[in-house]
This record gives structure tokens, sequence and C-alpha cells, in this order.
């Protein structure tokens, strides 16, 4: 780990991780000032910079009480379902049969304490 502590690659890496989350922060406060704006757009589009903007419309139903039961009663089958394929899948691992094939690397970067510079 020594060799990371002095490298400029790991103190490049935050502080573009530090202006990703500002600037993913400041797009979620712009999104609703966009959105207003572009119900005034003719179409509901502008383009600007080689970007089109939209506003896409979803929609949303509310059911009858009894196909919302039912709805519900899928729901719930499906979480047993995947809580049964965690179990299953736990338990076989620790009985051994289930077996590592390879291990996988992923970085993980966790703020840990704030560090004054």
């Amino acid at each position: 780990m020594r060799y990371l502590e002095n490298s400029d690659k790991v103190k490049r890496y935050l502080e573009l991780r530090a202006i990703v989350d500002q600037a993913t922060e400041e797009m979620d406060e712009l999104k609703p000032v966009l959105m207003d704006a572009l119900t005034h757009e003719p179409g509901e589009k502008f383009d600007m910079l080689g970007s089109e903007f939209t506003i896409r419309r979803t929609k949303v139903w509310e059911y009858a009480p009894d196909v919302k039961g039912e709805l519900d009663a899928i729901a719930e089958g499906v979480k047993d379902l995947r809580q049964q394929t965690k179990d299953l899948q736990k338990m076989a691992q620790q009985t051994a049969k289930a077996q590592v094939i390879e291990f996988r690397p992923s970085l993980v970067v966790s703020k840990r304490k704030e560090v004054s510079q």
C-alpha cells in the first residue's frame, strides 16, 4: 500500500470523484428548472450544443383493489423466491456444494473521515 500513498493517480481519482459527486448534485438541482422551462417550449423540445432536451411522460396507474391485491401477492412471492435463492446459494457455499471458480477484482472506495490538507 505504500506505493499508493504517494500516488498522484489516487489523488486524481479522489479529485475526480469529488467533481463527479458535486456535478451530479448540481445536475439534480437543475432538472426541475429544465423540466419547467421545457413545458413552455414548442413540442416540449429544445436543442442546444448538440444535445436534445425533451420531456418523457410515463403513465402512472392506479389499480382496482382486487388487482392490487394480486400484484402485491406476486411481488411478495418474487421477494420470497429471491430470499430462497440467496438461502440456497449460501447453504451450497457453506456445505461445499459450490466452488469458487474466480476472484473478480473490483475497486471499492469509501469515505472514512475528513482529512485536512
